[in-house]
């Protein structure tokens, strides 16, 4: 099984599981929640292929260590990294990002570095993009994709792990730091199959979005103000 194949077995195992137009699911507790690291649903989704895919070997990578989760196929030796992205709707059922995307620790790619033995090896990199329910019971939407149509740029991706700097030495104590983060946006096109539907289409009759960040790029730059406290009179 190569790694294309394994994106396709996870993508039909998880649309399998459609119920009533979500996916549901069943997180940990947030009292056994160690830290904003330690995310939940990172380990029901490594469960979930360890049960659908036995002969696949899920490693996840630990806090602030990209790719989230790899995966070995054992019998072809064949890996593929899992960068899971995850976000919870608001009350009034709206994406709490809006038309937002930034990257800032790691630029998305196509490819992954990844520690084999002793060598060090690229891998190919896909992306779970999922929402979910205001109560985390379910994935309300969600896309699998290539890190690729991210950003295709490896060498900017390596790059971009020594970009942001920080300054110290800042306030009147010399206590407080100031972190330079790079931010990101991209424009290809994208093409999307969709398993919910019913029906398949073919290769040259997918829908095609193209620029969909077209309102994001289109954001200018706002004047700060300061909030400060009011008392009556």
């Amino acid at each position: 099984m190569n790694p294309i194949q394994l994106v396709e077995r996870i993508y039909a195992e998880l649309s399998a599981k459609i119920q009533q137009g979500v996916i549901p699911v069943a997180l940990r507790a947030p009292s056994l929640i160690g830290t904003v690291q330690d995310d939940p649903f990172d380990f029901w989704l490594g469960n979930e292929i360890r049960q659908a895919l036995p002969n696949v070997e899920v490693v996840h990578a630990g806090k602030l260590t990209t790719p989230d989760i790899v995966l070995r196929h054992k019998p072809s030796n064949s890996i593929l990294g899992l960068e899971v992205k995850k976000l919870i709707q608001q009350t009034n059922g709206k994406d709490p990002r809006g038309l937002t995307i930034d990257y800032n620790s790691c630029l998305p790619c196509g490819k992954a570095l990844v520690k084999v033995g002793q060598d060090t090896v690229e891998v190919p990199c896909f992306y779970l993009f999922a929402l979910l329910s205001n109560d985390s019971s379910s994935i309300v939407t969600s896309i699998l994709m290539d890190g690729d149509f991210l950003n295709y740029d490896f060498a900017l991706h390596k790059d971009a792990k020594y970009a942001n700097q920080s300054e110290y030495d800042h306030g009147p104590y010399g206590e407080g730091s100031v972190r330079h983060r790079r931010m990101y946006t991209n424009s290809f096109l994208y093409a999307v199959i969709d398993n919910s539907t019913g029906h398949s289409l073919h290769l040259d009759q997918l829908p095609v979005r193209q620029d969909i960040f077209r309102a994001c790029k289109s954001r200018r730059p706002k004047d700060r103000t300061a909030s400060m406290l009011q008392l009556s009179e």
